[in-house]
């Protein structure tokens, strides 16, 4: 099963699938994010995994995971298949409002501090 494209939400739990089957199954899967290996991209395996059945789980998902993500499962005889899918990473943005006031004492002394 190829990974399919999909959407989660930033801080959720991302799975990517990529079964595959071979003889010998001995089957390795390598992943990769926008063509480097995902073991590479900073950041990304301490909070990642790739599980027994070759799936790419990211437990906490950034923004940054946005994304091409490239399976290539593999056992080591011919050349290996890949499959490819978009990632995209959605976050929600909660609006704070914020008043500030000065007194006027106090914006004297920051006006003064500032000229």
């Amino acid at each position: 099963m190829p990974p399919r494209n999909t959407t989660g939400r930033e801080g959720s739990r991302v799975r990517l699938d990529c079964e595959a089957a071979a003889s010998p199954a001995n089957i390795t899967q390598q992943w990769f994010r926008n063509g480097v290996d995902v073991r590479l991209v900073p950041g990304l395996m301490s909070r990642a995994r790739v599980d027994s059945d070759g799936s790419l789980v990211i437990v906490r998902a950034l923004r940054d995971d946005t994304g091409w993500y490239r399976c290539r499962p593999t056992n080591g005889i011919g050349r290996p298949p890949d499959a490819e899918a978009y990632l995209n990473i959605t976050c929600e943005y909660v609006l704070v409002r914020c008043d500030v006031s000065f007194t006027g004492e106090l914006h004297r002394r920051v006006r003064r501090v500032a000229n």
